[in-house]
């Protein structure tokens, strides 16, 4: 009986969050010919055309296929014969970069031969229209590494630990002869700091938000004692300085599973918060998601009940996968949401599905966090075993739309689902891609973009509908390991508010004793797309900003209504006209009909 009305119960609610979520199932359309199979490892643009590409593993880890999206309408990937990749040991992972500063996409894909805990890593190099050779690093690390740009050249590093137990970047310095340098982390004696913890959630973006450099995040692990911990390199004038300081999870929370850190603006203040979902039990059936926000953790969502349907994040021991959240404001309302997996107790046993964690102001006082925010659970229904869940603009219109993967058994490659956000309300956005600009005018496939960049800020202030400020910020591909599927554009919702966006900051990367480089820009346009180059790179006031506008919903009604009102005026005036035409000639006859009239 208990069992039958928590089915029931559970059925009900699944129809409202359906509902509430605006989704519409677009799988055949944008994966037709049974393209749907495979894990999503990467996205970026690698043909340069302007829209974002899939990097898609298959066979178990031993084929990559990179599907293209197809500028037609309604848009749609597709499989290219020339952009396969086949390896005898199993991908790990995919990250695309430009790792020669040629600014063509290349492909790091790292390995795990069996037998052994060591990860390889190789760097096919891009040729926009197929794949080239490849050189593989003289390193192997204990775990996937970090892409970043350390030393502010815009052209991705490699960070990761060594099976020595080294912390090390390595760039490329000669693709053709396959020479790699690998540099530590600091000068002391790297051994003696904790090993980083596998997975590792470790991230480079600006956290201390007081000198305009992105900093060094790394999670760390206490074989001894078991205990977790981060620390933070600040980046000081382009050199990472940690200050001996460990960050310790939420104190007197028992954690049985801790997840991977996340970064996200939740409470629109213009600074990056961390985000940090854990489990308190062995079965997850007591989850919650903490952040830090003014120097200490707050709990944000706390798993609970609805009408006794319980609900938790899936354990790794189970799903295979950490507890990951990937940000993104699906519904445009200027705070960045979240979409995790969760599972939910039926009369059948726990059924995984994903789920959107709802950016909401706080309700209760009591438990209201420093910056008065926190998630709601909105399930994701009509799609079962999923495994992985993330944010994509599939239509390229500025609207973060979800991609699912279920799990279809042992053996088998995940399916791939697409759900359109159909958000109906008209909410404005701000869609930004900041390249790297190493060629422009001479690039060798003539076009200037694609190019995944790691650690551009972006940010932004404007006049919300209310006439309070509106400020949010974000961080672009802080996180590259473990299926962070962090996208190479930003999205901002900006509410229903039409007014332009007053302010528009750019910050990248700067190498050692140089200022930081940000460019400010004013009055955009809202529900536009914006491409940054910036370059020249030391000359912030000559980045180019290229501007693409997509008119929303009240932009299409007005532009409608203003030629409806035309129509009609221009109807009236030719009605008048047509009247003051036919009184002229009614006159004329008169005129003439008494001239003769005279002459007889």
């Amino acid at each position: 009986m208990w069992s039958s009305q928590l089915f029931a119960s559970l059925l009900v609610l699944s129809n409202v969050f359906l509902h509430c979520c605006g989704l519409t199932d677009v799988t055949e359309t944008v994966f037709p010919n049974h393209l749907n199979h495979g894990t999503i490892a990467a996205v970026g643009d690698f043909n340069s055309d302007k829209q974002t590409d899939l990097f898609v593993l298959t066979n178990q880890g031993r084929h990559l296929d990179i599907l293209l999206m197809k500028d037609k309408h309604p848009q749609y990937f597709e499989k290219d014969r020339r952009l396969q990749l086949d390896m005898n040991e199993t991908m790990t992972g995919v990250v695309p970069g430009d790792y020669d500063g040629d600014s063509q996409m290349d492909i790091l894909v790292t390995t795990m031969p069996s037998n052994t805990m060591a990860t390889k890593v190789h760097i096919f190099w891009g040729r926009t229209k197929s794949i080239g050779a490849s050189v593989t690093l003289p390193v192997s690390f204990t775990d996937e590494p970090l892409v970043m740009d350390s030393n502010g050249n815009m052209i991705p590093d490699i960070f990761g630990e060594t099976v020595e137990g080294h912390r090390v970047f390595c760039e490329i310095l000669d693709r053709n002869q396959g020479n790699v340098s690998c540099q530590p982390l600091d000068g002391r004696n790297d051994t003696l700091f904790l090993p980083l913890r596998r997975p590792h959630s470790n991230a480079f973006l600006d956290l201390v938000g007081t000198n305009r450099f992105p900093d060094l995040l790394l999670t760390t692990r206490n074989e001894s004692s078991s205990t977790f911990s981060f620390e933070v390199w600040e980046n000081q004038n382009g050199v990472f300085t940690w200050d001996g300081q460990h960050l310790y999870p939420p104190p007197g929370v028992t954690i049985a599973h801790i997840g991977q850190s996340a970064f996200a603006d939740i409470d629109g203040n213009g600074k990056q918060d961390h985000l940090l979902p854990i489990c308190e039990t062995a079965d997850c059936h007591q989850s919650s998601v903490y952040a830090y926000l003014d120097n200490q953790w707050s709990l944000v969502l706390k798993s609970a009940a609805w009408d006794d349907v319980t609900w938790g994040f899936v354990p790794p021991t189970v799903g295979h996968l950490p507890i990951t959240l990937r940000m993104g404001d699906h519904n445009l309302d200027g705070y960045p949401d979240a979409l995790a997996v969760i599972q939910v107790r039926t009369d059948k046993g726990p059924e995984r599905r994903a789920a959107l964690l709802i950016n909401s102001p706080c309700v209760e006082a009591g438990s209201c966090t420093p910056g008065g925010r926190t998630f709601t659970v909105q399930p994701i229904t009509g799609v079962p075993n999923v495994t992985v869940a993330t944010f994509f603009d599939l239509f390229e219109k500025g609207v973060l739309d979800i991609v699912l993967m279920s799990d279809q058994g042992q053996g088998k490659d995940f399916q791939l689902h697409a759900l359109e956000n159909s958000f109906s309300e008209d909410v404005c956005f701000l869609k930004i891609m900041v390249l790297s600009g190493l060629c422009f005018s001479d690039c060798k496939s003539g076009k200037p973009y694609g190019v995944n960049q790691p650690g551009p800020l972006v940010w932004y202030k404007t006049t919300g509908s209310d006439g309070t400020t509106q400020t949010s910020s974000a961080a672009q591909l802080s996180q590259t390991a473990h299926l962070a599927l962090q996208l190479p554009y930003t999205v901002f919702g900006l509410g229903r508010t039409p007014n332009f966006v007053d302010e528009l900051w750019v910050e990248i990367p700067a190498p050692p004793g140089k200022e930081p480089r940000v460019r400010r820009w004013t009055s955009i346009i809202p529900n536009s797309q914006l491409i940054i180059i910036p370059q020249p790179m030391d000359q912030p006031d000559q980045w180019l900003n290229k501007l693409l506008v997509t008119p929303g919903q009240q932009a299409l009604l007005t532009a409608g209504a203003l030629l409806g009102t035309c129509m009609f005026i221009a109807g009236i005036v030719g009605g008048l006209h047509w009247k003051e035409r036919r009184h002229d000639q009614k006159e004329r006859r008169q005129e003439a009909h008494h001239f003769h009239f005279e002459a007889l």
